[in-house]
């Protein structure tokens, strides 16, 4: 085989092209074959093409074989093979070789067709005569003529090749002593070429509105064209919102539609309907992804996602309802000024707050985030969000106006206003007055309606009674002339407050002398009673404590000066003191025997123990004191 390949001819047949241009449903090309009439090739979306009879004919030599290059210069780009037909004569040498050699005969033939996926010797086996081959050759009992003429039919073999490769027909001589010619030859390359869906370009896509909402309609517009010859089938268009050129399955997905396109054809891949409600705020490009879930093999997957260039889609805010406002103050007078303001909401594009008075929408105000009104009675306020992506529900607010009030002096500040006063009349508080005249005397803290009421004759909590729920007779009071304190029992007046004058004791014994009560110290020199004793103080033989006079130092008159006398208040001139206890005899209960207190009595004779008892352990009965 090497030597035979050696002695290829590559030929390039220049010969005219029978091509069918253009493509069409279904062609069939009919060729005349020897003894058989007409074949019929029905080939759907096909190009048909061959190489046409060549000029000068080819020379097949002695025991080698010739080999033709077919051109496929009509196919496009991604064509593959349907189907095969080759139509080509053999003869014997004639007027274009040498005719040497002995008759060529058709058992001694093989002829193949190969591409470059199917190099030489692994092609399409078209016609071997040869019985004896093993090699899956045709055999088509052609009887052994010097003449062949054959048109063969290949629908599996190549299908799915691409059609532009290397193609070339091989012609085997397999005997010595003969030359062959090959006469004619036509190669049909049946072809389709697989649907490729892509963008049919910036100049057939737009989109509408430039500028939108959140769940607004949008009108997309784009072109796609097949540039199969097989139609694509339905396939599903996905369109995004993406804020960057890339447009890509992460963007925002915004609406699909499904479609099918006929081959080489374009067919309109519109899109309608809202955008999405959560579509954020921005600017976007508009694209789509074409064959978005891969339903559809294409010769090219890599050309399937397109954009509207040149500009964007601008989409808005939208407002967000108020949900709080402010009022301050709360209540006012009639004509004041209160100030209402939106606390919690949100604006969107190119909004604004806008205040109503008589309803939401009804009434307008004014404009912004804030407003000043005056009512003159309650009022309720409505204010909404209204702007490029429409207006919101309302809020609303109330202004309390409150009638006038009186205000009354409240001199004392007990919280309870002078009846006796003019009021003032305002809405608003006025210092150091009140809202009520209830006090009953605006003089005194004490009296007020919450005072307690207590027993002094008086209506302590203005409630028009006196003394209520108090229980018993009032007070004596006694008079006290001499201002020292105590009163006399002979002038009392009962009364729930202190007459002037007046004391609630009655101890005094001179209400003349402001020195005789019985709080005073005894002054036995100014002959007053001054401690209300019935004593008056002179006289010795009614008040001892004044026995003793200034200067003098023997109370008894025994002769004894009282600091030396064991007896000072009894005369005791020999100071005697028979058990020597310290005290004369003359005073002391227990002398040395008792004779004077038991003795002298016959007592000791009746009780001699005790007695004797007594005196020996010398008891001591308490001395009696002196009062000075």
């Amino acid at each position: 085989m090497n030597a035979r390949r050696m002695l290829r001819l590559a030929t390039l047949l220049t010969g005219p092209l029978l091509c069918l241009s253009g493509l069409t449903t279904s062609v069939q090309a009919y060729v005349g074959d020897a003894g058989t009439g007409l074949l019929a090739l029905d080939c759907e979306y096909v190009y048909a093409c061959a190489q046409c009879t060549p000029d000068p004919h080819i020379c097949i030599p002695d025991e080698g074989f010739a080999a033709a290059d077919i051109n496929i210069s009509a196919a496009p780009e991604h064509a593959v093979v349907t189907a095969v037909r080759v139509k080509l004569k053999i003869q014997d040498a004639g007027e274009h070789c040498d005719g040497s050699g002995s008759a060529m005969y058709c058992s001694d033939i093989r002829i193949q067709l190969n591409s470059n996926q199917h190099m030489l010797g692994q092609g399409w086996a078209l016609w071997d005569a040869n019985p004896g081959r093993t090699d899956g050759g045709w055999d088509d009992d052609v009887e052994n003529d010097q003449d062949i003429e054959l048109d063969r039919i290949c629908e599996s073999f190549f299908d799915g090749e691409p059609v532009n490769q290397g193609w070339y027909l091989d012609v085997w001589d397999e005997s010595f002593g003969d030359m062959a010619e090959l006469a004619q030859l036509e190669v049909w390359i049946c072809y389709v070429v697989p649907p490729d869906l892509f963008d049919g370009g910036e100049t057939t896509s737009a989109f509408s509105p430039v500028a939108a909402c959140p769940g607004a309609e949008l009108d997309v517009h784009c072109t796609i064209r097949n540039a199969g010859t097989v139609p694509s089938g339905q396939f599903e268009v996905d369109f995004y919102a993406s804020q960057d050129s890339e447009i890509s399955a992460a963007d925002h997905f915004i609406g699909s539609t499904i479609m099918s396109i006929g081959g080489e054809q374009s067919a309109a891949c519109d899109w309608f309907g809202p955008l999405p409600d959560d579509l954020p705020a921005g600017q976007y490009w508009i694209g789509w992804i074409i064959d978005a879930r891969d339903d559809v093999a294409e010769s090219d997957e890599t050309n399937n996602i397109a954009r509207k260039r040149g500009y964007k889609l601008t989409v808005n805010s939208i407002s967000q309802a108020p949900t709080q406002i402010s009022v301050e103050p709360s209540s006012v007078c009639p004509g004041d000024r209160a100030t209402l303001t939106v606390v919690k909401g949100a604006l969107g594009s190119n909004a604004d707050w806008v205040w109503y008075s008589r309803g939401c929408g009804d009434g307008y105000l004014a404009e912004g985030a804030a407003l000043e009104v005056f009512p003159r009675a309650t009022s309720t306020y409505y204010v909404r969000g209204e702007g490029d992506c429409g207006t919101t529900d309302c809020g609303a607010v109330t202004v309390t106006v409150a009638d006038a009030t009186a205000w009354y002096a409240d001199v004392d500040g007990d919280g309870y206003g002078d009846p006796e006063s003019v009021p003032d009349y305002s809405c608003a508080p006025i210092p150091g007055k009140v809202d009520n005249n209830g006090d009953c005397d605006d003089t005194r803290a004490d009296w007020n309606p919450d005072a307690p009421e207590v027993r002094d004759g008086l209506d302590n909590n203005c409630n028009g009674q006196i003394d209520e729920d108090v229980y018993g007779p009032p007070p004596i009071w006694h008079r006290d002339a001499d201002g020292d304190g105590y009163g006399v029992p002979s002038d009392g007046i009962a009364a729930w407050q202190q007459p002037p004058g007046y004391v609630l004791n009655a101890a005094d014994c001179d209400d003349t002398a402001p020195g005789a009560n019985p709080g005073q110290v005894i002054d036995c020199a100014d002959g007053v009673d001054n401690d209300c004793d019935g004593l008056i103080d002179e006289d010795e033989s009614l008040d001892p404590a004044c026995r003793t006079q200034p200067g003098t130092d023997d109370l008894d008159g025994d002769g004894i000066a009282d600091a030396e006398d064991n007896c000072p208040e009894t005369s005791n001139p020999d100071q005697a003191d028979s058990n020597g206890d310290g005290i004369g005899d003359a005073c002391d209960p227990f002398n040395a025997c008792g004779a004077q207190l038991l003795c002298g009595q016959g007592m000791l004779s009746v009780l001699p123990l005790i007695f004797l008892s007594l005196c020996v352990m010398k008891i001591r009965l308490p001395r009696p004191s002196r009062r000075r």
